[in-house]
């Protein structure tokens, strides 16, 4: 009897040895995974974090391309209304080189009669003859700038054409910006000024006649700095010689669009 009790006593030791050697083993194994938990909770943050940054970066070059498309749009949008004013111009100076040619033509009509009617004069008066002859030469006077820099000549100057769409006879003098009559007689004197998108939202100039302002060039936005507005003026002046005529007195020269023009021309010489 106390044998087959000893027995069992030792049978016990070793199953409680086995339970200890387990229940180390689970503690073991309970450490381990609560280390794997920590490195995994760890690297959820680390994870979040990047995503977070990735999200924030997202979003960012989202704006950065809505504003490139907004920015895109209203390039657009300028050169379309730079396109529509350039062929507004274009067209208004065709009309002008129209009338100019006709006027030319009837103008050498009338000095053919006129010639012609002379043709038998007496020698006294071949001194008138050669004045008419100089003048019919002379007469045909015309001149259409474009391209200003964004600059005067001082203040309140001149401003500085640098481009002759057509110059005859060099009757618009780019170092002076000036045109200086040399032929007297009645002419017709037009400008246009555009306004470049952005900044302020008016450029202008005066059409000056013998350094008096005598029509004003106001390109005038009432949308502020959007779109490209235009102001033409236009003046019939009789000049004689050593006038001068210009555009001038300018406001916010930096936003005159390169496409803005003078242009002049002799209607009837005296």
């Amino acid at each position: 009897m106390y044998t087959q009790l000893k027995l069992e006593i030792a049978n016990l030791d070793t199953e409680f040895a086995g339970l200890h050697n387990n229940f180390a083993n689970m503690r073991t194994e309970n450490v381990n995974l609560g280390t794997e938990l920590v490195n995994l909770t760890m690297s959820y943050g680390y994870f979040r974090n990047e995503l977070e940054n990735i999200t924030t970066e997202n979003n960012k070059h989202h704006r950065d391309l809505q504003n490139i498309s907004v920015g895109l749009s209203t390039i657009q949008k300028a050169a379309m209304n730079l396109t529509s004013a350039y062929q507004q111009q274009a067209k208004q100076f065709s009309g002008l080189e129209y009338q100019y040619t006709k006027l030319n033509e009837k103008f050498e009509n009338q000095s053919t009669d006129n010639s012609n009617a002379n043709s038998g004069t007496s020698q006294g008066n071949k001194g008138n003859l050669t004045n008419n002859n100089i003048t019919n030469v002379t007469k045909r006077v015309g001149f259409s700038v474009s391209m200003p820099e964004k600059a005067t000549i001082g203040r309140d100057g001149p401003l500085k054409f640098t481009h002759a769409i057509y110059n005859d006879n060099e009757a618009f003098n780019f170092t002076s910006a000036m045109f200086v009559c040399k032929v007297p007689g009645l002419y017709f004197f037009s400008s246009t000024i555009i306004r470049e998108t952005g900044g302020y939202p008016e450029s202008f100039c005066y059409l000056m006649i013998k350094g008096f302002a005598k029509a004003y060039l106001g390109a005038y936005s009432f949308k502020g700095s959007d779109g490209n507005p235009s102001g033409t003026a236009s003046v019939l002046y009789h000049m004689q010689e050593g006038d001068t005529a210009y555009v001038g007195m300018c406001g916010v020269i930096r936003q005159i669009a390169k496409y803005s023009n003078f242009n002049g021309f002799l209607i009837q010489a005296d």
